[in-house]
């Protein structure tokens, strides 16, 4: 149920009474839950909830100074449904601090999600999209959003080949892998890439011998580096070499707006960040930088960058209660280091990635934002408590 409720995090806006669909698998968990346990609600984490609170609270109240609060409601309808959801899954898995489960929940997942784009297009749609080069459309989901989920899902996937060998289950790398591809996401690109390497150096770390930790982590690059320049001349990476090419022209000052959609964001960031200017506490109303980017360039888009679009929707006031927790997780992972294990790296690995993404991408309200939020907390709760015991 629980990874049931991931999925349709990602697709419930593609299916016909989609948010409906979302609450099934909680119900569904709470009868259960209640059944197993004498219809008594236990609950976990509670600064973990305190956070939800409070960030949902301030959502709510920004209503009150925005230009248009009704766009507002989109976005606390989706957090109380986060906040239910959250309570229902903490209240069934979080007393066993299982990182394990939820580490499967993402893969298994992003696997389901990308066998059901399978679905939907048909492997010849799919091997159309190869063939020609061309990029997966919006219109099952979002090709960033979809990008980013079969990455995350490749991601752990390889971690667990790493520790727990190959097993029949990877195979389903294949479909991921297909789709990050046809999506022709860098920042999916980004994800894997960075994913990858990052559980490769922390895992042949030697904090006896510096001097080989140091030979170990210029291999992983050197071969890295290799392994993507031959990827680079391969004909089916085109799309995304060219995309990445754009932005790497963009970042050495062609601004021109036929460029990419690497033009449009850098504009909107710079949008943001002149609206946190003008409203630097309080900010300009949750959700209501579309009104900006449609005065300006015609696009009833969000800022594509959760730090501006949180500054410039909810100010200082408001990015501050949204990263507190985040900032407070990498900290404690810090404090913790020694104590590092398998779980651990591939955490932090994910919560280094996640603060990453969220420079490309408007995550404070998505539903799997906070399926990871509650896996980083639960490894952050297991690392003080392995503490105390030692």
């Amino acid at each position: 149920m629980t990874t049931l409720y991931y999925v349709l995090s990602f697709i419930s806006d593609s299916l016909p009474g989609g948010q409906f669909l979302t609450i099934a698998p909680l119900f569904v968990m709470l009868l259960l839950y209640l059944k197993k346990n004498s219809f008594k609600l236990k609950l976990y984490a509670g600064l973990y909830f305190l956070y939800l609170i409070a960030f949902l609270a301030f959502c709510m109240l920004s209503r009150l100074w925005a230009q248009n609060s009704q766009l507002a409601v989109p976005k606390i309808n989706s957090l109380l449904i986060i906040l239910a959801a959250m309570i229902v899954i903490v209240a069934c898995i979080y007393s066993k601090r299982d990182v394990d489960f939820l580490l499967k929940t993402i893969m298994y997942g992003g696997h389901i999600i990308c066998i059901y784009v399978f679905f939907r297009y048909g492997w010849s749609g799919v091997i159309h999209l190869l063939n020609s080069n061309s990029r997966l459309s919006n219109e099952i989901l979002n090709a960033n959003t979809l990008g980013i989920c079969a990455s995350y899902s490749l991601v752990i996937n390889i971690y667990y080949i790493l520790y727990d060998k190959a097993k029949p289950r990877d195979f389903l790398m294949l479909p991921a892998a297909i789709i990050i591809i046809i999506t022709g996401s860098r920042k999916a690109i980004g994800v894997v890439l960075l994913g990858t390497l990052g559980i490769f150096i922390l895992k042949n770390i030697n904090n006896k011998n510096a001097l080989l930790t140091l030979l170990k982590v210029v291999g992983i690059l050197l071969t890295a580096a290799l392994l993507l320049f031959i990827l680079s001349k391969l004909p089916v990476f085109e799309n995304i070499t060219n995309r990445f090419r754009n932005l790497i022209s963009l970042l050495q000052g062609n601004e021109s707006r036929g460029t990419s959609s690497a033009w449009i964001r850098l504009a909107y960031t710079r949008l943001g960040m002149d609206l946190y200017r003008e409203h630097p506490w309080l900010g300009i109303g949750i959700a209501n930088a579309n009104i900006y980017t449609n005065q300006y360039y015609g696009h009833n888009h969000y800022l594509h960058n959760n730090y501006v679009e949180l500054l410039a929707c909810g100010g200082t006031v408001g990015f501050l209660l949204y990263y507190s927790i985040w900032i407070y997780l990498i900290c404690l992972f810090l404090k913790y280091r020694k104590l590092i294990n398998r779980e651990y790296i591939i955490c932090f690995v994910l919560l280094f990635i996640h603060m990453i993404m969220d420079y490309g991408a408007v995550m404070y309200y998505g539903k799997a934002t906070y399926v990871f939020l509650l896996l980083f907390w639960m490894e952050g709760d297991k690392l003080k408590r392995q503490s105390k015991k030692n």
